[in-house]
């Protein structure tokens, strides 16, 4: 699903497929570990096989997708890229999200720590929020958002995140008790807000609600 979503990327298609088959990866990737121990079939090389696939569905293909954002921002178009010349490396501050994304799923499988909640900005989170820039409409307040200084900014952000030492809750809750949970469940009671009324412009206030909220919940344990 990664691989069909950079393709579509970087041939110029409508990026809402990319996005599409992104978040598919993403479904995917919420279901794998379950399937595994369902199946009695986990092992080492899945966990393996786990990282790799993450790094094209959650590094490359939403580099991809930034990719052409800011080759749009800056009227280049890719065919040009036979040409090169410096300003046309602007586009390139995409791919530190794909190196960004390598350190921290390799961190994440020899720490042994990150098994209730993460260190740093999980890989699919930093996705879906780089994904749900391309439903920035001109008409929107949001759009200097993509601009090219913001979307090389969103680039750099976007890379320290994930490798970041901030602490960051999981989206599953293993048990339905508010105290424990309460940062979970703030979350999806704004996610439902966002989608009743943003529609698919929701995902992008939602990821910005997770990083808050866990910026709070930090300097709440601090």
């Amino acid at each position: 699903m990664g691989s069909i979503s950079v393709f579509i990327s970087l041939n110029g298609l409508d990026l809402k497929w990319a996005f599409v088959f992104m978040v598919i990866g993403a479904i995917f990737d919420f279901f794998d570990g379950f399937t595994a121990r369902a199946l009695k079939a986990y092992s080492e090389i899945g966990k393996e096989l786990d990282s790799l696939a993450d790094l094209i569905s959650f590094g490359l293909a939403p580099a991809a997708i930034l990719f052409r954002l800011i080759c749009l921002s800056t009227n280049i178009q890719l065919a040009e890229y036979s040409n090169f010349s410096i300003y046309m490396a602007l586009p390139l501050f995409s791919l530190l999200i794909v190196a960004f994304s390598a350190l921290r799923l390799a961190k994440f499988n020899i720490d042994v720590n990150q098994k209730t909640e993460f260190i740093g900005l999980p890989t699919p989170a930093n996705a879906l929020f780089i994904g749900s820039l391309i439903f920035i409409e001109s008409t929107d307040y949001m759009y200097f958002l993509l601009r090219p200084e913001s979307l090389i900014f969103i680039s750099i952000l976007f890379s320290y995140l994930p490798v970041s030492k901030l602490p960051m809750f999981s989206f599953k809750i293993s048990k339905f008790n508010f105290k424990e949970n309460k940062y979970q469940f703030v979350l999806l009671g704004f996610a439902i807000a966002f989608i009743i009324l943003l529609k698919v412009k929701a995902l992008f206030f939602i990821m910005i609600s997770y990083l808050v909220l866990n910026f709070i919940r930090f300097l709440a344990q601090k």
